[in-house]
């Protein structure tokens, strides 16, 4: 979670204020490309689907209006999620007022339809658009940014833009406040990447010039308020956007208000995310997806058999487990069987007789080379068709297609004061966990990842976290 403000617009540095205006110029450039791409596109939908023509320039204009009003054509830093929420959203919207604005008289099955497939294909267009633009030409439109920080929280926000080019944040540099005497409460451990520069605090504003920043992100959570004022004033009127982490300590999600109490700002916070719509939606699509998942586990169970036969394996090949089930309620998963029979008794005899297996398995909950996996299985769980038959347990209402992953009884005390949380989630076939790197995220950092799900739930969250474990079985990305 990250909060921006904007300084005032009287600039008096004469370097800054070239780099702003050129950062405000490609911005405006960004913003009327996409602009005039989207309306090309929604005057050729309009002569194919041989609308009215009387209507072009005021559907036109409303579709920019709401896109504007939206957000899309921003142009912010944001990640692809974030776009597909706002898209999604203008499209949805101008859809309904097409409908409200057409005359009653007049309209018929067939305009219902044409404005269905209009927003269809303008919702597709400012997708592949916005990816495209901000991807191909990410370098020019890219805004300079100044991470001050070098801790955990840096790393993962440098990580970030560095992964997608469609942040359209290029980080130029880092400032090191770990041993300053400016900020005496900062203890991070230091977490550098070779290819950004560091320097120190007292070098800011030769840093400001050199690199002619745009923007500066202040990933210090821990400062203090004097700390952070100091921060403040030696940006002040050097650059026009200030991006600070804040100090949450699990009390924010992303449901929270910022509310004026009489002068005093008070931030709202409810851990009472899903409402009884919320959980209606949740169960519909869960009922879906399990339907489906059932259909494509009859192919695939006849192919796993085959194959488990073909390499001398005949035992069964699906296997129940008990896991810590919604509430702390146990419950009967199904899984294809990925390990050699008595998995669990071996495991025991290699803990007895190595302690390092033991020490890695109680550490991390799972073995980086287990050699208990079969060669069939080694397949299943990198492509997680293992935990296919999960979509029986998700048709029987156990469990949800989105959740935090199921967790074995023996992982109760381990998982510490997180489980109060995450047990009042359905466990899900897939989850926070999944993706954000499946087997290459710890035992710990699972369980925030969970804990994080549960306190910020929505349908969006939900549906960034499929469309991000497709990419990540896609790409083969921390396979187990």
């Amino acid at each position: 979670m990250s909060y921006s403000y904007e300084t005032e617009e009287g600039l008096k540095s004469t370097v800054t204020h070239k780099s702003l205006g050129n950062v405000l110029t490609k911005k405006n450039q960004l913003q009327l490309l996409l602009v005039g791409s989207e309306l090309l596109v929604f005057y050729l939908v309009h002569q194919i689907l041989v609308f009215p023509s009387v209507h072009i320039a005021r559907q036109a204009l409303m579709y920019v209006m709401l896109c504007s009003i939206f957000g899309h054509f921003n142009c912010t830093t944001n990640l692809i999620w974030q776009e597909v929420q706002v898209v999604v959203k203008c499209n949805m919207a101008f859809f309904f007022s097409l409908i409200v604005m057409s005359p009653l008289k007049t309209f018929t099955f067939i305009d219902f339809i044409k404005y269905f497939v209009l927003c269809l294909v303008m919702l597709s267009t400012s997708l592949v658009l916005s990816r495209f633009y901000r991807g191909f030409f990410s370098k020019y439109f890219s805004s300079k940014v100044l991470v001050i920080g070098t801790g955990e929280n840096a790393k993962a926000v440098i990580d970030t833009c560095k992964s997608s080019r469609f942040t359209l944040a290029d980080i130029k540099a880092q400032i090191d406040c770990v041993d300053s005497c400016f900020f005496p409460s900062i203890k991070q451990e230091k977490l550098m990447t070779s290819d950004i520069p560091v320097y120190d605090f007292c070098q800011l504003n030769e840093v400001l010039n050199k690199h002619r920043i745009d923007e500066v992100l202040v990933a210090l959570p821990q400062a203090s308020k004097d700390e952070m004022s100091l921060i403040m004033n030696s940006l002040h009127n050097k650059v026009k956007v200030i991006k600070f982490l804040p100090r949450v300590n699990g009390m924010m999600t992303f449901d929270s208000k910022i509310e004026d109490f009489n002068g005093v700002l008070v931030v709202s916070s409810s851990l009472d995310k899903m409402n009884y719509f919320d959980k209606m939606f949740k169960r519909f699509f869960d009922v879906l997806a399990g339907f489906v998942g059932v259909l494509i586990n009859i192919p695939l169970y006849l192919t796993v058999r085959y194959l488990n036969r073909k390499n001398g394996d005949n035992e069964p090949i699906l296997f129940k487990q008990t896991r810590i089930g919604e509430y702390g309620e146990p419950i009967t998963i199904y899984k294809y069987r990925s390990m050699i029979p008595n998995a669990e008794a071996v495991l025991e005899k290699m803990m007895a007789e190595d302690p390092k297996i033991k020490e890695e398995y109680l550490t991390n909950k799972k073995l980086e080379n287990d050699p208990r996996i079969t060669e069939v299985g080694k397949f299943l769980r990198k492509t997680s068709l293992d935990e296919f038959p999960q979509f029986l347990n998700v048709l029987k209402g156990e469990m949800s297609l989105i959740g935090p992953r199921p967790y074995l009884p023996r992982e109760m005390n381990d998982m510490g004061f997180y489980y109060d949380s995450i047990i009042q989630c359905k466990p899900g076939i897939t989850g926070m966990w999944q993706a954000n790197g499946r087997s290459e995220v710890s035992f710990e950092q699972r369980c925030k990842l969970d804990d994080y799900y549960f306190k910020n739930w929505s349908i969006w969250l939900d549906m960034t976290i499929l469309f991000k474990t497709l990419k990540s079985v896609i790409y083969e990305r921390g396979a187990r």
